[in-house]
């Protein structure tokens, strides 16, 4: 949990949170193609105006995935330097959670899928090799099978055992 106690903050000076939190806060375990995460990084700085708090700074999280194209395996970043949320009239209150803001910050960043380099060609859907290092003629061989199966289907039907 991301939080502080507003009464502490000095009306002049501020307050600074600079601090890591583990990443379970983002919720996004499940995401398909996301191997790991970092801890989320915060660099908060918190003042007080008119009795209300202001939250300015940065935050972080480095994640591990896997392209959803080719399968590769890379660090994505994601990273927001403009964090500010204002709070008002929190600046009496002896807790303020500010968990759910920076969790939204981050998730409002985050890919729908994880691409490794925007000129990914994916992988070769009849052998399996990245498509940019694929030496097999793909049409060929999709030709070549189904001519392969209609030979098959014929043969079943010539010697009565059609199925």
């Amino acid at each position: 949990m991301i939080s502080f106690c507003p009464m502490k903050i000095d009306r002049i000076a501020g307050m600074t949170l600079n601090d890591a939190h583990e990443p379970s806060i983002l919720e996004i375990d499940d995401m398909p193609g996301l191997l790991s995460m970092t801890d989320i990084k915060y660099k908060l700085h918190l003042s007080v105006v008119n009795e209300s708090v202001l939250v300015k700074g940065s935050v972080s999280i480095t994640l591990e995935v896997e392209c959803g194209r080719c399968l590769d395996k890379y660090k994505f970043v994601i990273e927001d330097k403009d964090v500010c949320h204002f709070y008002d009239g929190a600046a009496e209150k002896s807790h303020l959670n500010i968990t759910e803001e920076i969790r939204e910050d981050l998730l409002v960043k985050l890919p729908q899928y994880f691409i490794c380099r925007e000129e990914c060609e994916g992988l070769c859907q009849y052998c399996g090799v990245k498509k940019s290092k694929c030496k097999c003629d793909g049409a060929e061989k999709a030709a070549a099978m189904i001519f392969e199966e209609e030979e098959v289907e014929s043969s079943q039907k010539a010697s009565g055992s059609g199925g």
